[in-house]
């Protein structure tokens, strides 16, 4: 079972400048790990320091929100079909790994699939036989719709390859 966290809304203020942020404000927040709690940081368009470094330890995620009037705000995003399509076209396209990482993300986050533990280790080996090689590191994830379970490499990209997917996805995606 997956840890649950608690995460406190945003404070609606920027955390640079201290000024409200109102409903039509374009914004950034970021979720910094401090101790046993995850804090959210809000910040104005005008004050984004930018996307968090790949070696941040302490940053966990961060996003971009636009009010609804917006230009790109309020898109929908295709159909979770054509989500699940695109997963599969991806399935065997190297090029695409980090890409595929993340549409599998996204198809979590929509509950369209769902993480599932991986066995690590037989519980009874022999102590005199050689460690066996490690296997490459996977999500094990489960898709309801299709009562199928796949294994995706772990890819993670840097935050400039993130966004750059991020745009490729919502160029590919929007409607």
């Amino acid at each position: 079972m997956l840890p649950e966290f608690e995460i406190r809304g945003g404070a609606r203020r920027c955390a640079k400048s201290d000024e409200p942020l109102k409903p039509t404000d374009h914004f950034f927040s970021l979720l910094r790990e401090q101790g046993d709690e995850l804090v959210r940081e809000d910040y104005s368009a005008a004050h984004w320091p930018g996307p968090p470094a790949a070696d941040t330890a302490d940053i966990v995620a961060w996003w971009e929100s636009r009010p609804s009037g917006a230009p790109g705000a309020g898109k929908a995003m295709a159909p979770n079909e054509v989500l699940l399509k695109l997963f599969d076209q991806w399935a065997d396209d190297p090029d695409q790994a980090e890409a595929r990482y993340v549409l599998t993300l996204l198809l979590v986050r929509r509950r369209v699939l769902r993480i599932e533990p991986v066995e690590t280790a037989a519980l009874f080996t022999d102590p005199d036989a050689p460690a066996p090689a490690a296997p490459p590191a996977a999500l094990r994830v489960y898709c309801t719709r299709r009562d199928e379970t796949y294994d995706v490499p772990e890819a993670t990209p840097t935050a400039d390859r993130a966004a750059e997917i991020q745009q490729q996805l919502t160029t590919l995606l929007a409607a």
